[in-house]
Parts: C-alpha cells; structure tokens; sequence
C-alpha cells in the first residue's frame, strides 16, 4: 500500500509541477513595446498550452521576441487570431537561437528556420507550416521540438498594423507501448495487494 501511496504523490507532484508555469499573454499597449534589437530579443517565458502575444507594427518598427519551447514539449502551432491593417501583408521571421543574425536592410533568408508574409487572409489560420516552407530557408516539417527560438515581426509597408499570435506549446505524447506498460504495473501492483 505503502508503495501504490508513494506513486500516487510523485504523480501528483508531475502534474502540478506541469501545471505551475503560466502561459505569456503579452500585449505591447499594456506591457510596452518588444524591442528593436535583434541581437537581444525581447525574453518572454512560454508554458504549455496557448501562449499570446498581441502588438503593433509599422515601417521602421521591429518586434524581436524569444521564447523556449520547454523539455518534453513542442511548438505545434502559431494562430494568427487578429490583423487589422490597410496593407495585406507583414512579415514573420523565426531562427533558433537566443537572437535574430540575419540583417534586416540587407537580408538573406538561409540563416531563418522559416518565415511567413501574413494578413487579413490568414487570420484563424495556423501560419507555423508555411513558415517552415518558405524559399531559401533551412526549413522544417511539422511541431518544432523544444529549445529556444527567436522571432522577428515586421509591417513591410507604412500603415500601422495590429497583430495577435497564439503560440499553442503542447507537451510529446508518451508512446503509446510505455503508456500501456505504465498503466499494466499499476494494475499488477494492486492485483498483488
């Protein structure tokens, strides 16, 4: 019994250690204005589930932002939830690492994990498969595994342009055998008792 009671607090404390750490929900009109520095994007802490930034972007005015994709889980999507602008396209870059390398008065997309011109037409749309599909870029299929990212957003025109993303993390499935194993050693171990 005695063992059964230790499994269950250790399962408990997996849960709500998983549960502790917040999504962000960052708003450039509330919280101020991602910097312009690519060499040192701005930090924001990112959790399971839907992590959600909203700002504001206009010729000149770059937002540079990092966030890890914590151990264990992956970025399985980016939601375009609001665009609201007279011009039909902005940009938005991504490359691994703590900053952004590529320069953007004279910019080479090999160096981006990806990219996306995105506008009204992509709103309630998933945007992060385009992004790893664009031309010239290293690429990717699919979630991005854990690790830090950075992104670069842009307006390429000079109409403000107001934006919001949902950065949907999602913890990796245990395989489907181990989950199987797991739940038979339970049933074993309380057949035993």
């Amino acid at each position: 019994m005695t063992s059964i009671r230790a499994f269950g607090a250790a399962l408990a404390a997996a849960v709500f250690a998983s549960t502790a750490s917040a999504q962000f929900g960052y708003d450039e009109l509330v919280d101020g204005d991602l910097t312009d520095d690519r060499a040192n994007p701005f930090e924001l802490i990112a959790a399971d589930g839907v992590n959600v930034l909203s700002g504001t972007v206009v010729d000149g005015d770059r937002d540079y932002f990092r966030f890890t994709v914590p151990a264990g889980s992956e970025l399985v999507a980016i939601n375009l939830t609001n665009y609201d602008s007279p011009d039909f396209a902005a940009f938005l870059g991504i490359q691994a690492g703590s900053e952004v390398t590529v320069d953007p008065y004279n910019p080479a997309p090999n160096d981006l994990l990806g990219f996306v011109l995105y506008g009204p037409f992509e709103v309630g749309t998933d945007i992060l498969d385009d992004m790893g599909s664009a031309f010239g870029v290293i690429g990717f299929t699919g979630a991005l595994p854990a690790g830090e990212y950075s992104f670069w957003n842009q307006q390429t025109g000079p109409d403000v342009t107001s934006y919001t993303f949902e950065f949907v993390i999602r913890p990796i499935p245990a395989p489907a055998s181990a989950a199987l194993l797991g739940a038979g050693g339970l049933l074993a171990m309380r057949r035993r008792r």
